[in-house]
């Protein structure tokens, strides 16, 4: 038997991105592995509420102050630390796994908000990843990254990719979707799809400009974003008014799970222009939601995508413009492109992340000094 800690602030902090992975993530150890302990540990401030993660009697949050985490862990009689968010607050008696999600400030530091700090942020991820047992990869395209940049050799990575809901697999019902078009004030007719926010790699910008060439063909759409309006925000919608869009397009800002599900069940198509991704887990939702994706032809979106989307160049706004046109006016390509991301998403589960993730544990342990 094992005594597991893992970092299981994000959860508690933001359910988006590295909180969703974590979340899924216990959700299904808890779920698959009863010969192991785990112990969650929560430093952050946030009340934890964990009532849909139906913990057993082998796993338990433990809340204290982060400067207490070596000490707890020694206190536990921690065997295994896993830091999920690129991160090690403390170590276990076998040793400790470190989850890198993406080195996208390594490739665009133009993007960061610091300044200095970025420079201390790469020190210490470099500091982290030499001190971990073992490093996962969420896919092969970010182990290369680390291995590039931090020279880690590839034997000390494990490459396990993240899941989808199978939440995602299941239509809701048709009045849900109507009240969540009514709650966010989208139009009759249809709408494209897009998650991401205002943060830059994002590329909601090119998107935009996209979308008003499209509209000189297709006039009766609409473009729905989703995701935080923070960073950059106030260009965003300065864009908009600029391009004369503000009739067709819809900000959500953030939107919870369930309605997220919503939105991607009623859309007629799913665009994500990303010029980075360590995964790119939305493209899994839209795929597993039976919607036809036009994704980037970058990082590792090929990889998770495989020939089930439509890729694109995601600095060539013209070639977005066009693949966007195609899937809405043809309907064999889409509906091929629906078939195939269905079966795509499939091969991808919450599981088999858990599973994979247990087996990391199991190799450092038989490795402990």
């Amino acid at each position: 038997m094992m005594r597991i800690a893992i970092d299981a602030n994000p959860m508690f902090l933001n359910r988006a991105g590295i909180g969703n992975y974590t979340y899924h993530l216990v959700r299904q150890l808890v779920r698959i592995d009863q010969e192991n302990e785990y112990y969650l540990y929560n430093t952050a401030t946030k009340e934890h509420e964990l009532n849909d993660l139906r913990l057993g009697g082998n796993a338990r949050v433990i809340c204290f102050p982060r400067v207490l985490s070596p000490w707890k862990a020694r206190k536990d009689r921690i065997d295994i630390y896993h830091g999920v968010n690129y991160q090690l607050w403390a170590q276990g008696n076998a040793g400790s796994v470190v989850t890198v999600h993406d080195l996208a400030l390594n490739i665009f530091p133009e993007f960061s908000k610091r300044l200095l700090g970025e420079q201390w942020s790469r020190y210490k991820a470099l500091r982290t990843f030499h001190r971990a047992t073992r490093v996962i990869a969420i896919s092969q395209n970010t182990a290369n990254d680390i291995h590039k940049y931090y020279q880690i050799p590839p034997e000390k990575i494990r490459i396990i990719y993240n899941g989808v809901g199978e939440e995602f697999f299941s239509a809701p019902l048709p009045d849900s979707l109507k009240s969540v078009r009514a709650r966010y004030a989208i139009p009759p007719g249809d709408y494209i799809l897009y998650v991401g926010g205002s943060d830059l790699r994002k590329n909601l910008e090119s998107l935009l400009k996209a979308f008003s060439m499209l509209l000189r063909k297709i006039q009766q759409i609409t473009l729905v974003a989703t995701g935080g309006m923070g960073r950059k925000a106030k260009e965003i919608y300065q864009s908009i008014s600029n391009l004369g869009l503000e009739r067709n397009i819809v900000i959500t800002g953030h939107v919870s799970d369930q309605d997220l599900r919503q939105l991607y069940a009623g859309t007629r198509l799913f665009v994500y222009p990303s010029l980075y991704e360590g995964f790119g887990i939305p493209i899994l939702e839209a795929m597993s939601s039976g919607v036809p994706v036009i994704a980037s032809n970058t990082s590792s979106i090929p990889e998770v995508a495989g020939d089930a989307a439509y890729l694109i160049d995601p600095y060539n706004i013209g070639a977005l413009a066009d693949a966007m046109e195609k899937v809405l006016q043809d309907d064999n390509l889409a509906r091929s492109l629906q078939a195939k991301g269905l079966q795509r998403a499939k091969a991808f589960s919450w599981e088999r992340t858990a599973r994979q993730t247990i087996e990391v544990y199991e190799d450092v342990y038989r490795q402990r000094k």
